[in-house]
């Protein structure tokens, strides 16, 4: 993801959704029982602020967007099955220093195997008035 998302510091309601896809293919992969962590730290730090689990969403997204419960020849009904997860910050997860943040997505399948999407998530936090 190259564009930063933007945040205020302090906030706790803006969701991140996310629709994970394999980056050579582009197929999505499908989430349905997986655990998904957004690990958030200061750019160039090591050091994690804080981890946030996801929750699976139904359906499917087309390339506008839009979601629907069924694609070409199947259903989307199953929480995941279209790659579909969001994230919601908790109270206190942006009482932080305004400045530059990333993020990582880390996927636990169901038979425990680990995937990492390469590509990390830009932030930018501005201080409340």
């Amino acid at each position: 993801m190259s564009t930063k998302i933007k945040l205020v510091q302090g906030d706790t309601r803006p969701q991140l959704k996310y629709v994970v896809s394999d980056e050579t293919t582009g197929a999505i992969v499908d989430l349905t029982g997986a655990t998904v962590l957004l690990k958030f730290r200061a750019a160039g730090s090591s050091a994690l602020l804080f981890t946030l689990t996801g929750y699976l969403q139904s359906g499917i997204e087309d390339a506008n967007g839009v979601v629907s419960l069924s694609g070409v020849g199947e259903q989307y009904e199953v929480p995941g099955i279209g790659g579909r997860v969001a994230f919601q910050f908790g109270t206190g997860n942006l009482d932080i220093t305004p400045g530059p943040y990333e993020g990582e997505l880390e996927v636990t399948f169901t038979d425990s195997s680990i995937q990492t999407v390469y590509s990390l998530t830009k932030f930018q936090v501005r201080a409340q008035f």
